[in-house]
């Protein structure tokens, strides 16, 4: 079947081209490439039917990479056409994008159990990565019980996996998780009267505690261990409850382009204070991680995670996150907050490269994208005064931005110049506020009189902006006058 054929699909493909961020299209443009004009997609399909629904996925993802369960169909589809090195690059593809997803990392895990081969250590590699990323994570029972499962299907093959198999449910007891009940039982089973044994025992207790245990009376040991296991469960039964107070409030965990109520972001916020005052490294991480994904649309989580991690000196870790951020969220405060962190790294090439580059796809380019480029610039050269005062010249021209002379002030060049300067734009900028008081600003410094500024812009500036710069043209006199008499007085 030609591509063309799948009516249906070209006309939605042509309409993305001109609407790329609609996710309803995108979502219509995926059900007809499975749909494939009623005909669906199987493993007699032709190369070009699968190309379509293939390149499908990949264009939404490319749009849209937080949409966990649209990596997982697109791994699936693959699979079930045979293509496993597909699967696996499109699972490996979505970690990458998304390496906090609990429903990422089970479905992947899954998939190498199934198509397990003689790997078993590297699945064993892979379900620890998995757990420093997601094993904190308050919903992440489904992940231990398929690791333990995996664990003690395989005890037969490497005769380490037992040990790995207690020592892991060990730790599991004590994270809080909404089904830490289950873990507690599995584990309180492994050690009760009727099941204890001196494997259990030894594979539980540590080797320097072992000496104060009589394994020849497991009766005893049993009943020793249910009284300190028992106060392992009310310690993680209590901090269940505390998480629990947010975790109930939170009714999206999954990535969408609706708004959140301003009750769930908040609850967020609360979450992460509570969990950096309480809670060590990984769960903050975690949460953060949890967080980004429902609220991927709100900048200020991103930047709040930057952040965190700036001030733990894990910059590297903090330009992925802003960089992750920019591929989700055009917002243009993660620009800068990503041109701040270069620049502070003192990687001058790598924050021009940022400004230029926004600069060059965008039309509307915000004040604070300028400030960057000019702070930039006067790091790089702070003696060229001329260079500085030829950008400002450029971008005022470009931009027709009366706020650029606010900034303009903020840099230490001789006043006679800023003076000089902006006498260029008198006549275009006259009927400005802005440029009004910065011009006023540079005459006071220069001791000019300034009387005849009043004059000149009651007949420039809105009745307004005229009556309010005579405020502050009056408000700044007095204060000179009050210098001028604290001066003479001292003398």
């Amino acid at each position: 079947m030609n591509v063309i054929e799948n009516k249906e699909w070209s006309q939605t493909s042509k309409e993305l081209i001109t609407d790329p961020y609609n996710l309803k299209k995108w979502q219509k443009l995926i059900k007809e490439a499975e749909n494939n004009e009623g005909h669906g997609i199987n493993k007699i399909s032709s190369p070009e039917e699968i190309e379509v629904l293939r390149q499908s996925y990949r264009q939404m993802l490319k749009w849209y990479p937080l949409l966990t369960w649209y990596w997982i169909r697109f791994a699936e589809w693959e699979f079930k056409l045979d293509n496993y090195q597909e699967a696996l690059s499109v699972f490996e593809e979505a970690i990458q994008a998304m390496p906090y997803s609990i429903e990422l990392w089970v479905k992947y895990l899954e998939f190498r159990i199934k198509t397990i081969g003689d790997d078993l250590q590297d699945i064993l590699k892979l379900f620890e990565t998995a757990r420093r990323r997601i094993g904190y994570h308050f919903h992440s029972h489904e992940f231990y019980k398929l690791y333990l499962s995996f664990l003690k299907n395989y005890a037969s093959v490497d005769e380490s996996f037992t040990k790995k198999y207690y020592v892991l449910l060990r730790i599991v007891i004590e994270i809080p998780l909404y089904h830490y009940d289950y873990f507690f039982k599995t584990f309180f089973s492994h050690i009760s009267e009727s099941n204890i044994s001196e494997e259990v025992v030894v594979n539980i207790v540590p080797e320097k505690e072992l000496n104060s245990m009589n394994t020849k009376d497991m009766k005893l040991v049993s009943s020793k261990l249910k009284k300190i296991f028992t106060d392992v469960y009310i310690t993680t039964q209590y901090k269940v409850y505390s998480l629990f107070y947010f975790e109930k409030k939170i009714t999206r965990h999954y990535f969408d382009v609706s708004y959140i109520s301003q009750q769930e972001l908040g609850t967020w916020e609360n979450y992460i204070d509570f969990m950096l005052l309480n809670y060590s490294f990984h769960y903050v991480i975690t949460t953060f991680e949890r967080c980004l994904i429902a609220t991927a649309n709100y900048p200020r989580f991103w930047i709040q995670y930057a952040d965190y991690l700036i001030n733990l000196k894990m910059y590297s870790s903090a330009r992925e996150t802003l960089k992750r951020g920019l591929w989700v969220n055009k917002n243009f405060k993660l620009l800068v907050k990503l041109i701040d962190l270069e620049i502070y790294l003192q990687n001058f090439s790598a924050a021009r490269d940022l400004i230029t580059s926004y600069i060059k796809l965008n039309k509307f380019i915000p004040t604070e994208i300028h400030e960057r480029l000019l702070g930039l610039e006067h790091l790089v050269a702070p003696d060229d005064i001329e260079h500085m005062l030829q950008i400002f010249r450029e971008l005022i021209k470009e931009t027709k931005n009366d706020y650029l002379f606010s900034i303009l002030l903020n840099y230490p060049f001789p006043d006679v110049q800023i003076e000089t300067f902006m006498e260029e734009f008198q006549e275009q900028f006259s009927s400005s506020f802005v440029f009004a008081k910065s011009q006023l600003y540079i005459y006071q410094k220069l001791q000019k009189d300034t009387s005849n500024l009043i004059t000149h812009y009651e007949s420039k500036l809105s009745p307004k902006n005229f009556e309010e710069f005579k405020k502050y043209y009056y408000l700044n006199k007095e204060v000179d006058l009050k210098k001028l008499f604290e001066q003479e007085m001292k003398l």
